[in-house]
């Protein structure tokens, strides 16, 4: 993935400090906390520079991250820790592979956020989330939504598609059962994300966040985007978002 092989510094700004990002990962935990038990295991399943699973841990969840990715394991590794956070590890693993067995039916939660679009088949991904988890837990997965919104900033994600709410209950129906389905991103971090691209396919460039972020429309943005994102949330249910966001239960056997 480009984004992976940025400077440190641009990648942990962009991974750790993007608003969208963090609305996502507040998302996931609420979820967990309602649906699975305080104190028992999580997987974070492709946990990228560790933001979502380093959350989950400080709110009282031990957590397991893995992402294939040697580097930013290493730095997921050395992310500072807060007195009392839960037992938090991270490994390189593949959730593509056939799953280890320390891994299954291990957890009573499982997160996959933002994997799916960057892998050849995400219904191994899905199966390795399943088997990871005891009877009846709990997966939180979130994937980008709708391919009519694809973007330059896909391209530079390193995403493969984007998913209907159709797949997505297709992929999930063997395994799960869907208890939630919602979306994030609607409307301002959808009018955003598209008049990035218009200006981006106007001048001929690709993104590039290491010129972004030093931008004052960037700053303005980091400053702005966490308000807009609250009428953002509000309006979840509409289904209209740029991120579709799945509470499900395996199911036994």
């Amino acid at each position: 993935m480009e984004i992976y092989d940025a400077e440190t510094s641009s990648l942990l700004a962009s991974q750790r400090g993007d608003p969208l990002l963090n609305q996502l990962t507040r998302t996931i935990v609420r979820h967990v906390h309602a649906n699975a038990p305080r104190g028992r295991g999580v997987l974070d399943a492709g946990c990228g520079t560790g933001r979502t699973a380093l959350a989950l841990a400080e709110t009282g969840f031990p957590t397991v991250g893995i992402d294939p990715s040697q580097r930013v394991i290493e730095l997921c590794n050395a992310l500072p820790l807060r007195p009392g956070t839960a037992p938090l590890r991270f490994e390189v693993g593949d959730a593509t592979q056939p799953i280890p067995d320390v891994h299954r039916s291990a957890y009573e939660a499982v997160v996959c956020s933002e994997v799916l679009e960057h892998v050849e088949q995400p219904d191994k991904v899905v199966e390795y989330c399943r088997a990871a988890l005891r009877p009846g837990g709990l997966l939180v997965l979130t994937v980008p939504h709708s391919q009519r919104q694809w973007t330059r900033l896909d391209e530079y994600a390193g995403h493969l598609r984007r998913f209907s709410s159709t797949a997505v209950r297709e992929l999930l129906a063997d395994g799960f059962e869907v208890e939630g389905l919602e979306t994030e991103g609607f409307p301002f971090a959808r009018l955003l994300a598209r008049l990035h691209d218009l200006t981006l396919r106007r001048s001929g460039e690709q993104h590039d966040f290491a010129v972004v972020e030093s931008s004052r429309l960037y700053k303005l943005y980091l400053r702005v985007m966490p308000l807009l994102l609250r009428v953002d949330h509000s309006l979840r249910r509409l289904r209209l978002g740029t991120t579709i966001v799945v509470v499900a239960r395996s199911k036994a056997g």
